[in-house]
């Protein structure tokens, strides 16, 4: 087999703050994923209007933006610490 020469290094580890905006984030996804799929059943009459679904949608996808945006922040942040 390969022999490794190199000092083993602990990986690093995400801070708990990141795993809370990565779930925050899931949740507004599953919420964008149950709004397509309304979406996709209402009825051609529009008793909905599309305007008012679309823009749901787009808040809804705001926060995923915004939840993921603060993984990376937190991550770069620890990242850095640890260089």
């Amino acid at each position: 087999m390969f022999s490794n020469n190199t000092p083993d290094k602990t990986p690093n580890k995400l801070p708990f703050e990141a795993l809370t905006h990565s779930e925050s984030a899931l949740h507004h996804a599953q919420a964008m994923d149950a709004l397509l799929l309304r979406l996709t059943e209402l009825p051609e009459d529009g008793t909905e209007s599309d305007a008012i679904m679309f823009f749901a949608l787009r808040t809804l996808l705001s926060h995923v933006i915004d939840e993921i945006s603060k993984v990376i922040s937190i991550h770069e942040e620890h990242e850095a610490h640890n260089e």
